[in-house]
């Protein structure tokens, strides 16, 4: 097994039945030099300046290879390229503060070493959103919204107080709503009465949803439309839906936020769609504690590791890490306008 690039943090090595080898590399070449990869099926190149600049290769072959990550971890802070990130959906109050975490001042840091520089905390249920916001509010580049998922309906809740808690300054979105019919279709009458209040107040309130959808793309597109959700867009998070559906959201205002799903050998149709998409409706999210991605994939997953979300997003369109950060960064502070720098 022959590892490639030099120094950083994280290596992955490239095993020999992969089809890979030291051979790859042209004879006399430092090993950050032109490199030819296969990716997605076709023979393409990584220039030399770029692998000079990332110390980096990346290679990776569409569905039946895994994507082999070999990167310094450390150039993020040196390039001289707007880098930063926004972690735009994690749940920081359901990270493993016993055994991985000190606290949530040491998640920060550890987002903040990777150029993840803003997070938005999504809230589940009211009854933790308070403790949430306790977590948080120390921490003016951390943002919060406020919402119950689809699957925590069954707890019970008053619209009038999320209204209220929705209407605290440090909140910058309505969410996490919508349907999912994969785990509950039998309470989809009531999910979809619950999806409607949360659009109502979001617009009463002008701020922007976070949805969640799951085998419930027409009712979702169809509630969207009728409580008049265009009037303060919003995103469609962690999104594994079609492309059809991800065009009729960008229709209504809406962005389409990619997870680490997009890194895993079987989200093919994920992949596509990120292919499809502009990037300019682009955003990038770990949903942690929750999909790690590769090479973390089977961890908990942490802010820090949406920079492998958006490297891979940019291998996907063809683009440059650093234009991925840029793009989806100015895109998180277009949707949430109340969230500050």
């Amino acid at each position: 097994m022959t590892p490639y690039g030099v120094g950083g943090d994280h290596f992955i090595k490239q095993s020999e039945d992969e089809g890979f080898s030291e051979s790859t590399r042209p004879k006399g070449s430092p090993r950050c030099a032109h490199f030819f990869v296969k990716f997605h099926g076709n023979r393409t190149t990584i220039p030399r300046e770029i692998c000079l600049e990332l110390n980096a290769l990346i290679i990776s072959e569409r569905d039946h290879l895994k994507a082999i990550w070999v990167y310094n971890a450390s150039l993020y802070k040196n390039t001289g390229v707007n880098n930063v990130l926004v972690d735009s959906h994690c749940h920081l109050d359901k990270l493993d503060y016993d055994d991985l975490h000190n606290d949530v001042a040491e998640v920060i840091e550890k987002a903040k070493d990777r150029g993840v520089d803003y997070l938005l905390s999504v809230g589940v249920t009211l009854r933790s959103f308070p403790t949430m916001m306790d977590l948080i509010r120390p921490y003016p580049n951390v943002f919060a919204s406020c919402g119950v998922h689809p699957l925590d309906i069954e707890e019970g809740f008053d619209f009038d107080q999320l209204r209220t808690l929705a209407a605290d300054d440090r909140v910058v979105a309505i969410g996490e709503t919508g349907l999912d019919y994969h785990y509950q279709p039998e309470l989809a009458e009531k999910q979809q009465d619950v999806f409607r209040q949360h659009v109502r107040i979001a617009v009463e309130l002008n701020k922007p949803l976070i949805i969640h959808t799951r085998m419930a793309r027409e009712d979702t597109l169809r509630i969207l439309r009728e409580e008049n959700a265009q009037k303060v867009g919003g995103v469609l998070h962690c999104f594994t839906e079609s492309f059809e559906m991800a065009e009729a959201a960008i229709e209504l205002g809406f962005y389409i936020s990619i997870s680490g799903i997009v890194t895993f050998n079987k989200a093919s149709e994920l992949k596509d769609v990120v292919r499809r998409l502009p990037l300019e409706k682009l955003l990038v999210e770990t949903d942690s504690p929750y999909l790690a991605p590769i090479p973390y994939r089977g961890k908990q997953n942490q802010p820090a590791y949406v920079r492998e979300v958006a490297e891979y997003v940019g291998l996907l369109k063809g683009v440059s890490a650093e234009e991925v950060a840029a793009t989806t960064t100015e895109n998180f502070f277009k949707l949430f306008s109340t969230a500050t720098r």
